[in-house]
C-alpha cells in the first residue's frame, strides 16, 4: 500500500529540507578518535551503494540500520555517507568543498567510532568498503 513506510536513505540535499531537525553538526577530534571517545555512543555506516545515485533503492540497508539502532539504544549519531555528505552533480562550490574536507577525514569515523558493516555479495568486491572495513578492524 502506498500509505506504508517506505524506508530510504535520502541524500544530504534532501534530508536538509525534508527532516532539518535530524541533523547534528559534529566536529571529531583526533585526540578523541586515539582515545575512543567516540565509541560508545556514534556510529560509522560502511555499504555500498547498490546502484549510480540511489545507496539503497530496496530500502534493506535503511531497514538494517533502524533494526541495529534498535538493538543498541545507546547510539546517539549516526554518520552515513549518502546522508552526511552531499551528493551529485548538483552540488553548490561550498558543499563541493565540503564534501572533499570531509572525505579526506572519513578515514577518522570508520577508526574511532563503532562500525555497522552492512555486508553483501558485492561489498568485499569493492575498494572503498574494504578499506572501510579495514579500518575498523585495526582500531
Amino acid at each position: 500500500k502506498s500509505d506504508q513506510f517506505q524506508p530510504h536513505m535520502p541524500r544530504l540535499q534532501d534530508l536538509l529540507l525534508e527532516r532539518p531537525g535530524w541533523m547534528v553538526r559534529k566536529q571529531l577530534s583526533f585526540r578523541g578518535v586515539c582515545f575512543g571517545e567516540y565509541s560508545a555512543d556514534y556510529v560509522a555506516v560502511s555499504h555500498r551503494w547498490e546502484s549510480p545515485g540511489n545507496a539503497d533503492p530496496t530500502g534493506r540497508q535503511m531497514i538494517a540500520l533502524c533494526d541495529h539502532l534498535h538493538s543498541h539504544p545507546q547510539i546517539q549519531f549516526v554518520w552515513i555517507d549518502v546522508m552526511c555528505l552531499s551528493q551529485g552533480k548538483d552540488r553548490s562550490p561550498s558543499e563541493k568543498a565540503e564534501f572533499n574536507t570531509m572525505l579526506a577525514n572519513v578515514n577518522f569515523l570508520y577508526l574511532g567510532c563503532q562500525v555497522l558493516i552492512l555486508l553483501d555479495n558485492e561489498y568485499p568486491r569493492r575498494f572503498w568498503t574494504m578499506f572501510e572495513a579495514w579500518l575498523s578492524f585495526s582500531a
